[in-house]
């Protein structure tokens, strides 16, 4: 696919896919009260800054980029929390500043990467590498195995490693290098076409009922971050949701996501989600967010931050559980 449509391609294969859908449904009419409640969580668009000296222009272009790169784990929520006390995007966060801060060589380029190996990011998230489970007919007694969360931590290091690699190949010194190469102020579908057709890590494309599913989560917002702080070098036009497991759980719990009773027990009891269920889910949550902008004339990217923040401060939504899905370094 050329890089002139995929961002409509992101808007028309989710529409299509909640059409082919059978088992969910839009309660529009619960819309204004969801709409309402954005008013106390909607701000202008404005940067996220980090507490670290960049080098140079390419040094903090390659962290926001590598943050992106590094933004998922979502499913490992409870277990992260109960671990060392943060969420997934914040151990994400974690992870990237502990990466910049160890790094004495400067910019963590494509060599960097393909050397990191599983005890660095261990070390750098700050992740146990046993548990300690309880054994039933042995009061007392626990049986230590290795974490669940190694399993993250493999992901992240795969994610990494493979990025370092194709970056080499293709004569890239950094991801910040190459997302400068393809950023384009007026048309951020270029640079998203480029790094979701290049890495496999943000080539965030499903597929349910025969039918591809561009949802990008992870180079939209980089190619948003990126906007808002280099507005002169990345544009922002166009973008829609971020789409992830915490939407979906805000558009449900205010009434405007319909479910069956058996997605509504894996809810409630923190059960994993399967492929197909997921991506419904979260290609609902774009194509929700698309009426949304279009009644209320505000863009996608800023919902998305509205929506977000709602489901993080707001308690009776940030106490519910949310959607989870592990197999995935999507999200």
């Amino acid at each position: 696919m050329s890089s002139n449509n995929i961002l409509e391609s992101v808007k028309s294969s989710t529409k299509e896919v909640v059409n082919l859908c059978n088992w969910i449904s839009i309660s529009e009419s619960s819309l204004p009260a969801l709409i309402d409640a954005l008013k106390g969580t909607l701000q202008d668009a404005r940067p996220s800054k980090f507490p670290l000296n960049f080098k140079n222009l390419e040094d903090e272009v390659n962290f926001v980029a590598l943050y992106g790169l590094v933004s998922f784990g979502s499913g490992f929520r409870d277990q992260l929390h109960e671990a060392i006390g943060r969420g997934a995007q914040e151990t994400s966060l974690f992870l990237m500043l502990s990466i910049y801060i160890s790094n004495e060589n400067g910019i963590p380029d494509s060599t960097h990467l393909t050397n990191i190996k599983e005890h660095d990011i261990q070390s750098w998230m700050n992740l146990p590498a046993t548990e300690e489970t309880p054994v039933e007919s042995l009061p007392g007694v626990f049986a230590v195995s290795s974490s669940h969360l190694m399993e993250l931590v493999k992901k992240m290091t795969f994610v990494l490693n493979t990025t370092g690699e194709i970056l080499k190949m293709k004569n890239f010194s950094s991801l910040g290098e190459f997302c400068l190469r393809y950023g384009n102020s007026k048309d951020p579908s270029i640079l998203i076409h480029a790094l979701s057709s290049t890495f496999p890590a943000f080539h965030d494309i499903e597929e349910v009922y025969g039918k591809e599913v561009y949802l990008l989560k992870k180079a939209q917002v980089t190619a948003y971050q990126l906007s808002l702080l280099y507005p002169d070098r990345f544009g922002r036009q166009g973008l829609c949701i971020f789409a992830d497991n915490v939407i979906p759980t805000v558009l449900y719990l205010y009434g405007i996501l319909k479910i069956p009773a058996e997605l509504k027990e894996k809810l409630e009891n923190k059960k994993l989600l399967e492929k197909e269920e997921i991506t419904v889910l979260r290609a609902s949550s774009v194509f929700v967010c698309e009426l949304i902008s279009e009644r209320t004339k505000i863009p996608s990217p800023q919902l998305d931050q509205a929506l977000w923040k709602l489901g993080k401060f707001s308690p009776e939504v940030r106490n519910s559980p949310r959607f989870s899905y592990q197999d995935t370094i999507m999200f």
